[in-house]
């Protein structure tokens, strides 16, 4: 699995900016490759889309973006791509650069919005599998297709460890599908974990 970097530097954006980057990938080796999921440290970074499956010699992406509500100066924000590979099977990628004090979205509170937003917080429920897929239906539908973000959260009170990523699979003007995987082994979980999740245009 051959990155074309595995950090960027967003540079310099005010506080409650949201960094959006597309990692670009290639297979470069002789099997299938398999990514189980995107685990972010600290709930900042939130994987919009993933390859999941791709063939030798073909070209894949992982979208993400970073929150950075409630951050100032320096900010390195890693996490791990889960694959298949043998002697590889967690690959750290980095986001970093530097937050200005202050909100980028201060407008929206006296009516000059620039986009329409909805968040949520949804229970998931237990799982008969290391994976569950779990549909999010708007409050109100969009005009048009919505980016999301979205991130996956132990149950309050959980202190079992559990680790979970979570992937968008598709979105529509109405709702988005999280495909939601347990990371830290590979077996199904009895805790009910929560999403949050934002959709905007």
């Amino acid at each position: 699995m051959q990155f074309g970097s595995e950090k960027y530097d967003f540079g310099t954006v005010d506080a409650g900016e949201i960094v959006n980057h597309v990692f670009n990938f290639t297979n470069n080796g002789t099997e299938m490759l398999l990514i189980a999921g995107v685990a972010s440290a600290g709930g900042l970074t939130y994987v919009r889309d993933v390859t999941n499956e791709l063939e030798p010699g073909k070209r894949g992406t992982i979208s993400v973006s970073l929150n950075t509500k409630g951050l100032a100066g320096k900010v390195t924000q890693d996490f791990l791509v889960v694959t298949n590979i043998r002697d590889r099977s967690n690959i750290p990628l980095t986001l970093e650069g530097t937050v200005r004090e202050g909100s980028a979205v201060a407008g929206m509170d006296k009516g000059a919005a620039f986009w329409l937003i909805q968040t949520g917080e949804t229970v998931v429920g237990g799982s008969a599998s290391a994976s569950k897929q779990v549909k999010i239906a708007f409050d109100k539908a969009f005009s048009g297709t919505p980016k999301i973000v979205a991130t996956v959260r132990n149950e309050p009170g959980f202190s079992g460890g559990d680790t979970f990523v979570v992937t968008v699979r598709s979105v529509s003007t109405t709702h988005f599908i999280a495909n939601i995987v347990r990371v830290d082994k590979a077996q199904p979980w009895t805790q009910s974990p929560l999403l949050d999740w934002a959709a905007w245009e």
